[in-house]
């Protein structure tokens, strides 16, 4: 998995700073079509992940954009955390759960900062109801820095 590290500078194209906040927004899919398996959460990691970054957040916002699913299709978004990226806990709860219509959903922010480690990895759960299917989603995260 693709890692966005700690040695990023304001150069990057997707770190901008408005006043004294910094705000990185990381697209982790763009029309992904994800398939159900199974009547419980499978999930999906996406990349990039956060390798460093964790201690200088201050919040993150989870934008998900879902089209064209089928009949029972349920998603959810979500992160886990780790300190040697060896051994990984989820985070406290999701950002997005138990999503079934399509369109665009917006978290509310999320600023747990205990939940904030060292490294952090964003996935996607998928199930249905009674019949496998499909639908298609893009993903982004908005990230706040400290000031």
């Amino acid at each position: 998995m693709d890692a966005i590290t700690c040695n990023r500078t304001s150069k990057d194209q997707n770190l901008s700073s408005r006043g004294n906040r910094k705000v990185m927004v990381l697209e982790l899919c763009r029309d992904r079509m994800f398939s159900t398996t199974s009547a419980n959460y499978t999930y999906i990691y996406l990349s990039p992940g956060l390798d460093g970054l964790g201690p200088m957040i201050e919040s993150m916002v989870i934008h998900a954009d879902g089209q064209n699913f089928g009949a029972e299709f349920n998603y959810e978004v979500s992160a886990e955390l780790s300190f040697d990226g060896i051994s990984w806990e989820e985070f406290s709860g999701p950002f997005i759960t138990n999503q079934t219509a399509e369109g665009y959903k917006i978290s509310t922010p999320f600023n747990a900062v205990q939940n904030f480690g060292m490294k952090i990895r964003f996935r996607v759960g998928v199930k249905h109801t009674t019949t496998a299917t499909t639908g298609v989603l893009s993903v982004v995260g908005a990230i706040k820095f400290w000031s």
